[in-house]
């Protein structure tokens, strides 16, 4: 025999004497093979293998039914409560751009046109808006106003479905803005400013007019809302002059008028029309 067949029986007997395991003899008996099976044997086992594999194909999984139905609170999902929401601004928003549709996009009075905004109303919306004089009279103006928020207000929330702005044009310069603003639940609102070099010119007067007799063509406007800061004299007698009238003080409620108190006013829709 040779070397590396007849040590193993060394270590064995060694380990016999002292009483120690024989670790070699145990690690080559369970290193051993298994019998090779015959082949009467393979085939039977391949056959067995096949039949348990086609009783799995072929058999259908069982359903059970619920021992008890489902409560509502079972079947909410994650994100429920989100999806409502957007559902519902979704909504909102439908509802809002079906009113601002319903105004033309073009205004035209005895010396003024109202229409879009444009990127090429941003140098004179800068020059004009940055005015504290006519910031601190509204509700979300910037002061100061910069190149970023014209360009926001051309770009982003003159598309908003719940805004209808109009650029106030003389001779095709803009020297204003004039708005509508649609909440559901609410009346519309109307909204403006006009650059100081204009003031005092029955400007402002001519434009609300022109604008609520076209959102007047539409029964939707049944009732158009402004509200003014206490001592925007100005601006009341711009409403006024109009059609406005004043319904109640209350406090102000977003932006540069929360909580200083305001004068509520309202348009009825002329009944002839």
């Amino acid at each position: 025999m040779s070397k590396l067949k007849t040590e193993p029986k060394l270590v064995a007997k060694a380990g016999a004497k002292t009483g120690v395991k024989p670790l070699v003899k145990t690690a080559a008996k369970s290193a051993a093979k298994p019998p090779a099976r015959t082949a009467t044997a393979r085939k039977a086992l391949i056959k067995k293998v096949a039949t348990k594999l086609a009783g799995k194909v072929g058999k259908q999984p069982e359903t059970k039914a619920p021992a008890t139905s489902p409560t509502p609170s079972a079947l909410a999902r994650p994100g429920t409560d989100a999806a409502i929401a957007r559902l519902a601004r979704a909504t909102h928003d439908l509802s809002a751009r079906r009113m601002r549709d319903m105004l033309p996009g073009r205004i035209t009075t005895r010396r003024l046109v109202l229409r879009a905004p444009i990127r090429g109303d941003v140098p004179e919306l800068i020059r004009l808006a940055d005015n504290k004089a006519i910031a601190k009279w509204l509700a979300t103006l910037p002061s100061p106003y910069t190149r970023a928020d014209a360009i926001g207000f051309v770009e982003i929330l003159a598309q908003r479905p719940d805004e209808r702005p109009y650029a106030i044009t003389l001779n095709d310069k803009l020297i204003g803005v004039l708005g509508f603003s649609f909440e559901e639940g609410k009346a519309p609102e109307i909204g403006y400013w006009l650059g100081e070099p204009h003031w005092g010119k029955g400007i402002m007067t001519e434009a609300v007019k022109g604008a609520v007799e076209a959102a007047h063509l539409h029964s939707a406007f049944e009732t158009i809302t402004a509200q003014v800061l206490v001592g925007n004299d100005g601006s009341l007698k711009v409403l006024e002059k109009a059609g406005f009238k004043q319904v109640k003080k209350t406090k102000g409620e977003i932006g540069n008028c929360a909580g200083k108190p305001v004068i509520l006013l309202e348009l009825r829709r002329p009944r002839w029309m």
